[in-house]
């Protein structure tokens, strides 16, 4: 008779360690392991000592950037600098020398970085020109540190009275 999902055992000694910008991932439930499947969010420009404790403890794969984390009212060699050391205090405290920086950009409205990085209109305004477009987003992110976008995002604009699309 055929053995059904629910009864079945996973043998974590039969599955193989991945990897992914060279952030060992594990199968084995330690503490630390739990770690490589959060990305999570920060309170400010600066850590927090509850910020500090969660990067010490749970040393999560990487972190989001939001609006929240970037100071808007200074120059942009001044936030840059504030950003790069928010940065580095994560990987202090995570002890994680490789991180996913991650930032939701989309453009337009949902634009998270002050001048003088570029706003880029609405993905939906793209066209023929998005994978051009998309390649400027990702050089001028990437210049900053940040190697994961979470937009453009994929979103169907399937009903016109939607103000959110």
């Amino acid at each position: 008779m055929r053995q059904s999902r629910t009864d079945a055992t996973l043998d974590p000694s039969n599955l193989s360690k991945g990897s992914c910008m060279s952030l060992e991932f594990s199968v084995e439930p330690t503490a630390t392991s739990f770690g490589n499947h959060f990305i999570i969010g920060l309170q400010g420009t600066s850590l927090t000592d509850s910020d500090k404790r969660l990067l010490a403890a749970l040393r999560p794969a990487g972190i989001l950037l939001l609006k929240r984390n970037i100071d808007h009212t200074v120059s942009y060699p001044e936030w840059m600098k504030k950003l790069s050391a928010l940065v580095n205090e994560v990987r202090q405290y995570s002890e994680r020398e490789d991180l996913l920086i991650s930032i939701d950009h989309e453009g337009e409205r949902v634009n998270r970085l002050p001048p003088p990085i570029t706003v880029f209109p609405n993905a939906m305004r793209f066209g023929a020109r998005a994978a051009d477009v998309a390649r400027a987003h990702a050089v001028e992110l990437r210049s900053l540190g940040i190697n994961v976008s979470w937009a453009p995002v994929a979103d169907i604009h399937s009903n016109p009275n939607n103000p959110i699309i």
